[in-house]
């Protein structure tokens, strides 16, 4: 267990790492061509990307559960998961 969980957050920790060492901006990404200065902060200030690198990345493994749940309870999902198949059975 204590492996498992060390093993996910080196993961993170080099996925984050990689996307915030690339030479773009997805806050400019993010607005398409006909963007300007003002939509490209506020697109900043909506990702979190004005904020400290570590605060960030505690967003960013936050954010992980709810990424794979659609933003619902994942405890719920699982229950509903495991409901299901036992109806199955």
């Amino acid at each position: 267990m204590v492996f498992a969980l060390a093993t996910i957050l080196v993961v993170s920790a080099v996925v984050f790492m990689i996307f915030a060492i690339l030479p773009f901006d997805p806050a400019a990404l993010t607005c398409g061509q006909r963007c300007n200065e003002q939509i490209i902060e506020a697109n900043r200030i909506r990702l979190g990307l004005d904020k400290p690198l570590y605060e960030q990345y505690f967003l960013f493994i936050t954010g992980i559960p709810g990424n794979f749940s659609g933003g619902r309870n994942v405890k719920a999902i699982g229950y509903q998961k495991t409901k299901v198949a036992d109806d199955n059975s």
